[in-house]
């Protein structure tokens, strides 16, 4: 399941998106729960239940992704698995990776452009980080 935000609803400030996000959640109630509320807050947001939807999402979509935020540990790839294949090709995008584990490997993939979350989280973490990446 592909899902786009429909509306791309926009910032209520300036009526400009903010920025486009993918967000890579194979968790349905996790992944409806944060598409909505990055939507409230101007995000445009995309949304894939796994790492190979993601992927078509990438090379199908006309529209530049921002930032990525991607569970580490999905059903079809490892987190770090889909971080390098995206990086391949994309090398300086943005990632927040989350997981409620933090392995050495996940560690080292942290850069300026790669941030990691540590699950749970509060709603206000992920959203000073998302901030503070796409602004």
């Amino acid at each position: 399941m592909i899902l786009k935000a429909g509306s791309m609803q926009t910032n209520s400030v300036n009526n400009l998106k903010k920025a486009n996000i993918l967000l890579i959640e194979d968790d349905e109630i996790m992944l409806e729960c944060i598409q909505e509320f990055l939507k409230i807050k101007g995000y445009g947001v995309y949304a894939a239940d796994s790492g190979e939807k993601a992927l078509a999402l990438i090379g199908n979509t006309q529209e530049t992704i921002d930032l990525i935020i991607s569970d580490v540990n999905l059903p079809d790839i490892s987190g770090d698995d889909l971080f390098r294949k995206i990086r391949k090709d994309y090398p300086n995008q943005k990632f927040i990776l989350v997981s409620g584990y933090i392995s050495d490997d996940i560690s080292k993939l942290t850069d300026n452009n790669c941030k990691l979350l540590d699950k749970p989280y509060r709603i206000e973490k992920l959203e000073a980080l998302v901030e503070s990446m796409t602004g």
